[in-house]
């Protein structure tokens, strides 16, 4: 289905080739107009249309669990939405925004937890710095992975197959828009978004320049297993709590299924998650995509079923590929940072991987930093916050190799 799909994109044909204007008369008549001339593939619907600076976009049908009812925007855009079909029975809400001071850069942005939220914020921060802008729903709405049951292409779109429509999407629509191809292309994401980060450097190296990685939810399989094993741990025996919090979570053969919280980070996001005795975003990934059961208890989780999740591998969701190789050769960059204060995925991960791909490769660590930097910032909690470093200065090292 993924080949299939990627074929159809790639017969988009640009019927018009549009000449850039600054002004914002011409540039708001060239957005109403663009679907007359553009065709979306796939496209259930579509739309255009001009956004001037300082409107408050609402968005009315959104899922109340991804918390984002409206956005103001700070830069004139065009503004492109559109339901595509991924397969028979799966599909993306995608939204593109074209600023009209465009810098002739794209960036996609990516999503957080089971990913089913458009992070509007994202692209309008994009867009206000001058990129073409892209983001989707990564196949499904809201937090709940309620979508997945009984649906492996809902599956799919969330692994890796959403991000990638999207981005050939959004840049062949940019083109078509501006009438000039985009001069760099980046990526944007951390937790879920850092995964998908990973994987686009993993799977599909021709997609971006670079990309900024943070706090990647990759071993996929296994941070899941990780998270749901604090369930059955929460209660009277919080000295057995405790050391379990602080150890890595080991298989029934004693081999690592995934590494221990950072000390000091079960104030930065674990007592919303980890330490309430109550089930969040990885029981539905259990329940819905590996057992495929409404019905499945959390409570129940074993050590056997860590291993199901592994050997499943889901559309090799675990994104624990070592091999950059491609990636490294067209020139991409990819800056990566976890906070050690990381409350929600464990900040033992990252290094964990840079060992990996450095073992992979053959490379040391001085031989990876002509194209890969991992940063692990002190005090940061997940994705930010926290007393630390917040700002990341990854386009100059992406284009100057300067950091």
């Amino acid at each position: 289905m993924a080949l299939q799909f990627s074929f159809v994109l790639g017969a988009l044909a640009v019927v018009v080739s549009v000449g850039s204007s600054s002004n914002t008369d011409a540039f708001q008549t060239r957005c109403s107009s663009l679907l007359n001339y553009t065709t979306i593939p796939n496209a259930n619907s579509s739309s255009s249309e001009f956004v001037e600076a300082g409107t408050t976009i609402q968005f009315p049908g959104a899922d109340s669990s991804c918390g984002r009812p409206s956005q103001v925007v700070s830069v004139s855009l065009c503004r492109i939405t559109a339901h595509v079909a991924t397969s028979s029975r799966s599909g993306i809400k995608l939204e593109l925004w074209l600023p009209e001071n465009w810098s002739c850069r794209f960036l996609s942005t990516g999503n957080g937890g089971l990913g089913g939220c458009v992070q509007y914020e994202d692209i309008e921060y994009a867009a206000s710095l001058g990129f073409a802008a892209v983001g989707t729903n990564n196949g499904h709405d809201g937090m709940s992975g309620q979508s997945f049951l009984n649906n492996p292409d809902v599956i799919e779109d969330f692994a890796y197959r959403a991000l990638h429509a999207g981005v050939v999407l959004g840049k062949a629509i940019a083109h078509t828009f501006y009438g000039m191809p985009h001069s760099k292309s980046y990526y944007l994401g951390c937790s879920t978004g850092g995964r998908q980060g990973l994987k686009e450097a993993q799977a599909f190296p021709d997609d971006f320049d670079g990309i900024v990685a943070g706090a990647p939810a990759n071993s996929f399989n296994n941070l899941t297993s990780w998270s749901c094993h604090f369930l059955p741990l929460t209660g009277p025996t919080q000295v057995d709590t405790l050391r379990s919090i602080y150890s890595p979570l080991l298989s029934i053969d004693g081999s690592l299924v995934y590494p221990h919280l950072q000390p000091g980070a079960e104030l930065t996001g674990a007592p919303q998650t980890y330490f309430t005795g109550q089930p969040f975003g990885a029981a539905d990934w259990f329940r819905y995509a590996i057992f495929n059961d409404f019905a499945w208890d959390p409570f129940s989780l074993t050590p056997e079923d860590y291993v199901i999740s592994s050997n499943l591998n889901l559309f090799n969701i675990e994104t624990w590929d070592g091999h950059l190789s491609a990636f490294k050769s067209r020139g991409g960059k990819l800056l990566q940072y976890h906070g050690l204060a990381d409350g929600t995925i464990s900040s033992e991960n990252s290094p964990r991987y840079y060992e990996h791909v450095s073992q992979t490769m053959g490379f040391a660590p001085r031989d990876l930093d002509e194209f890969y930097r991992l940063f692990r910032i002190s005090g940061m909690g997940h994705c930010g916050g926290g007393p630390a470093a917040n700002e990341v200065v990854w386009q100059a090292w992406i284009q100057t190799r300067t950091c």
